[in-house]
């Protein structure tokens, strides 16, 4: 098969092969002006292939053409189970500095709804350094994160993600020269991009360090998604020691892995269903809490008491760092993003139960939560209604409005249905 001449990806990026790696799967549009090694033009066409590697200081890829084995790719197409449906996405996410430095806190949080990204970045090195670390980590996945939301596939978005970790890592490398004081600084990285592939949600896992991504099923079950990247965490692999041992162990804190040096991160992509819930957390959850199962307990607990449920893990962890009974206490900057997944077609039921309700006319200023299309998927979020809208696509009446994005992000506005209303 003919090979395109490279396309653009992602730039500031050091040269690397990818040969050594799992392939990836791709499908890209060439442009007006994209032709085959050759010189033979291949103008406005969609294709798919395999990257045969990545130039990731010219920030371009060169791919292979041709149909390859389905069973031979990575992520191949799931096929779509009967009654499958897309899943509504709300979340919430909480940080606070540590006792030890309350002049700064080294954690980075990301909560981004509106393109299903969402990560914990636990920055370490002193002086600075560690809060440096998280933040060049942060921005670069900020960036990225239009990029990524354009994936179609699992195998897209890791190739993506990757490309960013490289990123992030080359940065904090280039900033590491500029002062002995940030020489040592690094972050963990843990990062979830959630994407719909034939009907169904998945997210897509990215880990470098210790901080820590877990799933809380419908029934409350409890499962850790990453593995630390840690000294610890490689002694339980070799059998050194018990996991129970691991919990209390005094160089539990030592990190193998950052997304300041050469260590890949670890991948991995998970199916989502109605009622799970992801949970980011840095280290100062997981240490003052010890276990996967005391976290989703107060997960549990604060939905069950109308509570935000990261603002409640965090409040917890840090009384537990302050508690002289517990023995794993631990100062450090705590920080949490809960990611709720509920079926998006009962979401839009729960707006509509109450006809007169939800019928009734909506004052501008006045506050509601209401649902953010974007794309296939469908987010609630707190909304300010802004007036009614001069039309809108059918009968019925809408309103424009303005979503809340959370903290530090630029309100979106939009044109929304009466019917997208959820709540006052």
């Amino acid at each position: 098969m003919p090979v395109p001449e490279e396309q653009k990806i992602t730039p500031d990026t050091k040269s690397e092969s990818s040969q050594d790696k799992e392939p990836a799967y791709v499908t890209l549009k060439s442009s007006d002006t994209s032709k085959y090694h050759g010189g033979q033009p291949f103008k406005n066409r969609e294709f798919s292939g395999r990257v045969a590697s990545i130039n990731h200081m010219e920030g371009t890829i060169q791919v292979e053409l041709g149909d390859f084995p389905q069973e031979s790719a990575p992520d191949k197409k799931v096929e779509q189970k009967e009654g499958s449906e897309s899943l509504s996405v709300e979340a919430s996410h909480s940080t606070v500095e540590s006792d030890r430095h309350p002049d700064r806190n080294e954690d980075r949080v990301l909560n981004r709804a509106e393109d299903k990204l969402f990560a914990v970045f636990d920055g370490a090195g002193g002086m600075g350094g560690g809060e440096r670390a998280s933040s060049i980590a942060s921005e670069i996945f900020v960036k990225g994160a239009a990029t990524l939301d354009q994936a179609k596939t699992a195998g897209e978005v890791k190739m993506l993600m990757d490309s960013l970790f490289k990123n992030a890592r080359e940065a904090i490398k280039a900033a590491q020269k500029t002062s002995p004081e940030l020489a040592k600084m690094a972050t963990t990285g843990s990062v979830a991009k959630i994407i719909e592939q034939d009907g169904k949600s998945y997210a897509v896992i990215g880990q470098s360090g210790d901080s820590r991504i877990y799933r809380i099923k419908g029934d409350g079950s409890v499962e850790q998604l990453t593995s630390d990247q840690s000294y610890v965490n490689d002694l339980v692999k070799s059998g050194e020691i018990t996991s129970e041992e691991a919990i209390n162990h005094p160089r539990r804190n030592i990190i193998v892995g950052s997304v300041g040096d050469g260590r890949t991160p670890d991948y991995s992509t998970v199916e989502l269903s109605a009622g799970d819930k992801l949970v980011i957390v840095s280290d100062g959850v997981g240490d003052n809490l010890g276990t996967g199962e005391k976290i989703a307990d107060q997960i549990n607990l604060a939905i069950k008491e109308g509570k935000d449920p990261a603002q409640a893990l965090v409040e917890f962890a840090r009384a537990e760092s302050r508690n002289p009974n517990n023995e794993l206490a631990k100062a450090d900057d705590i920080s949490a993003v809960v990611v709720n997944f509920e079926s998006a077609a009962g979401k839009k039921s729960e707006a509509v139960q109450e006809e007169g309700e939800t019928n009734k006319d909506r004052e501008p200023g006045e506050k509601v939560k209401a649902i953010l299309r974007l794309g296939r998927t469908m987010v609630p979020r707190p909304a300010e209604i802004v007036g009614l809208a001069e039309s809108g696509p059918g009968e019925g009446k809408f309103y424009k409005v303005k979503f809340d994005m959370g903290q530090g992000q630029e309100p979106i506005e939009a044109e929304i249905s009466v019917e997208d209303i959820l709540e006052s």
